[in-house]
């Protein structure tokens, strides 16, 4: 898979789950191009309530690559990406765009402007310098 993204010019990567064993981990490292996807929780995507706590498994995983990390799964607001942000390089909010999407949508309103405002302020928030 990676030599045929690789063909065609696109970055692959796969997930780092919490479970993922360091061999694994450094598979996954090798043949990933762009950043290090890691789940920051396990379980299913969507919304949690709690921020998760990355830094052990930021501080290993760094360890074995010198990529940007970014978490998502259950990433959906502020403090979510302030609690990601504080360890990792990025956090990737998909599944919360996604729905405030499918409510713009609903509501007849402009999903780039909706999009916008719901990512605007996620944006804002500092990252912690490498």
């Amino acid at each position: 898979i990676v030599k045929r993204a690789d063909s065609r010019g696109i970055a692959f990567t796969s997930l780092i789950a919490p479970d993922t064993s360091p061999e694994r981990i450094d598979l996954i490292a090798r043949d990933a191009r762009q950043f290090i996807y890691m789940l920051a929780r396990g379980g299913l995507t969507g919304e949690w309530s709690d921020a998760p706590d990355l830094q052990a498994r930021v501080s290993e995983i760094r360890k074995r690559t010198t990529l940007p990390l970014a978490a998502g799964f259950g990433i959906s607001n502020p403090e979510h990406v302030r609690a990601v942000l504080a360890d990792a390089d990025g956090a990737i909010v998909g599944s919360a765009l996604v729905k405030v999407l499918a409510r713009a949508f609903g509501e007849g309103r402009d999903p780039v402007e909706v999009a916008m405002e719901f990512i605007r302020p996620l944006a804002d928030i500092p990252r912690k310098p490498r």
